[in-house]
């Protein structure tokens, strides 16, 4: 599967279309950036085996054909490839493959249920981040869905248990919040494993104040106003939010805080001593079909990427597993990595989830094009010459 990064501009044969400059491409997600182009329509399209599959299928939904030989009208081609004489319709930047094989329409209900899980209940984080705007952003990106990747052939009824990896605790609710309330009250056993503890977050007294959720042995140990700094309490914080908004979400729902030690690592290496409590988790699993989902490989954040290669190496050792993936806002062609501070309804990277020196502004053309975007031109040959 091709990992990419998305922009894209198009221009209608020789005749450009008002301009629509990069840099306000890169804070759109897909869909609203094909409604501001005419894409073309009744034409053959040559496609490069490689080229990107969501590209693909909005030029087949515009009235395409798709064909693999001459004679073509228009060819999606990696860069490069085109004739200084070529007509460019525009570049396309896209990550992740497209559409995911399995997806979750998020109704009024499950969106507001989702909403309500981080509003009410992560009030350590929500002062600080637009949760109903990124949840909301993302559902827009897959037209109203949470989309999941893992094998095509296999639907939900063929697994026992779903265990969601989440890198911090609540990751597992904005990813896959519909997912879970979803599989309440079904035969399909749900746990999510939150591997780290967040406890790096940015907390402040007040913000917890009217959570009654919260137990009162921990609101003991927090400061009525002010930055709080003990980590041991920042965990039991975030340990405490996390329980609450995923049982709000499914009752019967098992929550495990595992707090592995690469969180704390250099670049967030993992080792034995992350893979070994998992490893303990599944062996208490073995008789069932299980099916795992963690972030994409290609997460920007650092945290998610050896998350998802950390489950993966687990994974290997239990043939009882299936291996899958679910999206973050760090992921895939909706990524807040692409949105600048002003403009954006997320307003970028708010709060805690902010890396250092990264998500402060939109990436940089030159960025976009590249090694951190595989790009392909979208052209038409000067059938004069």
């Amino acid at each position: 599967m091709k990992y990419l990064t998305l922009a894209f501009t198009l221009f209608i044969g020789t005749v450009m279309a008002e301009p629509i400059p990069l840099e306000e491409l890169a804070l759109s997600t897909i869909p609203k950036q094909l409604a501001q182009v005419e894409l073309p329509s009744g034409m053959r399209v040559y496609a490069d085996p490689g080229a990107p599959p969501t590209l693909i299928h909005y030029l087949r939904q515009a009235g395409n054909e798709i064909v693999d030989s001459h004679p073509y009208d228009l060819a999606i081609m990696p860069y490069g490839s085109a004739l200084a004489t070529d007509v460019h319709l525009g570049i396309w930047y896209e990550s992740q493959g497209g559409f995911g094989h399995h997806l979750v329409k998020l109704t009024p209900e499950l969106l507001d249920k989702k909403v309500k899980a981080m509003e009410c209940f992560h009030l350590s984080q929500s002062k600080r981040t637009d949760f109903p705007g990124i949840i909301e952003a993302m559902a827009e990106a897959f037209e109203g869905a949470e989309a999941f990747e893992w094998d095509e052939c296999q639907s939900m009824e063929d697994f026992d248990a779903l265990i969601i990896a989440a890198p911090h605790p609540d990751d597992a609710e904005i990813g896959a919040g519909a997912l879970i309330a979803t599989l309440e009250n079904t035969s399909t056993q749900v746990i999510v494993w939150n591997l780290a503890a967040g406890h790096r977050a940015l907390m402040e007294g007040q913000d917890l104040s009217g959570g009654a959720h919260y137990s009162q042995s921990l609101m003991k140990k927090v400061p009525g106003s002010g930055a709080i700094t003990d980590p041991a309490v920042k965990r039991e914080i975030r340990a405490e939010e996390s329980f609450h908004a995923l049982h709000y979400l499914n009752g019967q729902i098992t929550v495990r805080q595992l707090d592995l030690p690469f969180y704390e690592a250099p670049g967030y290496q993992t080792g034995a001593d992350d893979a070994s409590p998992l490893n303990e988790e599944l062996s208490q699993l073995q008789d069932k079909k299980i099916l795992i989902l963690a972030p994409y490989p290609k997460d920007e954040h650092p945290a998610h990427r050896m998350s998802a290669y950390l489950i993966e190496q687990v994974a290997m050792e239990h043939p009882n597993v299936t291996m899958g993936y679910y999206r973050t806002p760090w992921s895939d062609y909706y990524n807040l990595y692409l949105y600048g501070q002003s403009g954006s309804k997320l307003g970028a990277l708010v709060g805690t989830e902010r890396l250092a020196g990264k998500g402060e502004r939109a990436y940089s053309l030159e960025q976009l094009g590249g090694p951190l975007a595989e790009r392909y031109l979208v052209f038409k040959r000067d059938e004069s010459l």
